[in-house]
């Protein structure tokens, strides 16, 4: 005898059959929220025309069709109308429903006050939230280097600031893509490119350019420049020990709600330390943030809300395009490569400048912000499922993590012959990724 209610036992082919029940079979959780979210804006547009209010009795899950139903809500520009939600079916007919304003069922209206205005000025466009990122993007250099200029060390800034800001778009495009129930396989592959790149391409390149030495000269060496070179080495076992946790937990090409826990309890030991290293280095050397601070910090957080506004337009946008390179096919590398962009601006823009520090622990930070917190965060909404490629990818950024490791640790400099086999190493990951 079966242990499941009989209504489980309904052959599929028979589901709906005498019945005026219209059954409509969807690949994934993601088509559901779609179907979910269109059925209950139809019925919300036809209560409009009508005059009166919509009432909706709906599931406690899925949820995926709600954040999809409050961006269709946002375009067909209603922001006022009342809603009467029944979470579940009510016992009777007097059986009250909850009263949910839209601010509570659709908090991504309240997140987005400047989409409206965006809209009705014409720039809803993609080239416009491209340059939005790249603005909110120097904004946050800008402010960063200003921090610098103020004395706060290469290593602090690099470590604890730098990688919010430049990873600020991988960790939105993670939770954008968990709310929308987008495929955690595009998450895996925007978190690959992003670190891949970083390691081989972002590093590489302007040490093959300009050299990456982060001892100077005998002569001018101090001990300021031996702890630096340490904090470096510290970030790149870091790097190795997070991607290498991502892999055993997803050995298996899955990673669920455990395996997230752990990955985000990771990322959170791991600033934890820099923070406390942070405060008892500042006690030490009877040091205090200077009083510009806040100030930074908040244009800081107008930058990161710029980059979220792009970033969730962008992904919407490519998620309705289903042929082609830029398609929803190719969302991960494509979010990858933008996510990456202010990276690739601070490793020029400081190698350029011969600050080999800033442009190793941004760059690692950064990777950090990926590996494990993106990926964790991710599998926390649902499992995930990693691409094909993540073996090759996870190999390849190992490797150069330890060719990093070995000549940072040993002669405290990347030579130049070094940056351009990183530069190649990159190149064999896009023909694994993409060609191949």
């Amino acid at each position: 005898m079966s242990p499941l209610p009989d209504y489980l036992d309904v052959p599929a082919a028979e589901l709906g059959r005498g019945t005026n029940v219209k059954l409509a079979v969807k690949n994934d959780m993601a088509a559901i929220g779609q179907a979910m979210a269109e059925d209950m804006l139809g019925e919300i547009l036809r209560a409009q025309a009508e005059g009166r209010n919509a009432t909706l009795i709906v599931p406690v899950g899925p949820v995926e069709g709600f954040p999809v139903l409050a961006e269709k809500l946002r375009r067909e520009k209603i922001s006022r109308l009342r809603l009467r939600l029944g979470l579940g079916t009510p016992k009777s007919p007097s059986a009250r429903s909850p009263r949910l304003s839209m601010g509570d069922c659709c908090l991504i209206m309240w997140v987005k006050p400047l989409m409206p205005w965006i809209e009705s000025a014409g720039l809803a466009n993609p080239w416009f939230f491209v340059g939005l990122f790249l603005a909110a993007s120097f904004l946050m250099i800008w402010r960063l280097e200003s921090m610098a200029a103020d004395g706060m060390e290469g290593t602090v800034l690099g470590t604890l600031i730098m990688p919010y800001c430049t990873g600020m778009g991988n960790l939105i495009f993670a939770i954008v893509l968990g709310m929308r129930g987008g495929s955690g396989a595009e998450v895996v592959t925007n978190c690959l490119v992003n670190n891949v790149t970083n390691l081989t391409l972002l590093v590489g390149l302007p040490a093959a350019l300009w050299g990456m030495s982060v001892i100077p000269e005998k002569k001018a060496e101090n001990y300021s420049h031996h702890l630096n070179r340490l904090s470096m080495l510290l970030t790149l076992f870091a790097v190795v020990f997070f991607t290498g946790t991502a892999w055993a937990l997803g050995r298996d090409r899955e990673i669920g709600f455990t395996g997230g826990l752990i990955l985000v309890g990771l990322f959170l030991f791991w600033q934890a330390f820099h923070v406390f290293e942070v405060l008892k280095t500042n006690r030490r050397q009877n040091k205090s943030f200077g009083p510009m601070l806040p100030i930074d910090l908040v244009l800081l957080a107008i930058g990161a809300y710029g980059t979220y506004l792009s970033t969730d337009w962008l992904v919407g946008w490519v998620s309705n395009i289903k042929t082609g390179f830029v398609s929803a096919q190719y969302m991960g590398w494509l979010s990858g490569w933008l996510d990456v962009l202010p990276n690739g601006l601070l490793a020029f823009y400081y190698g350029w400048k011969r600050k080999a520090e800033v442009v190793y622990t941004s760059q690692v930070g950064d990777g950090h912000i990926c590996i494990p917190l993106c990926i964790g965060i991710f599998a926390l909404y649902k499992p995930i499922t990693a691409p094909p490629f993540f073996q090759t990818g996870v190999l390849i950024l190992i490797g150069a993590t330890l060719v990093h490791l070995i000549f940072i640790g040993i002669w405290g400099r990347l030579p130049r012959k070094v940056g351009w086999l990183l530069t190649a190493a990159y190149g064999l990951f896009l023909y694994r990724g993409l060609i191949k």
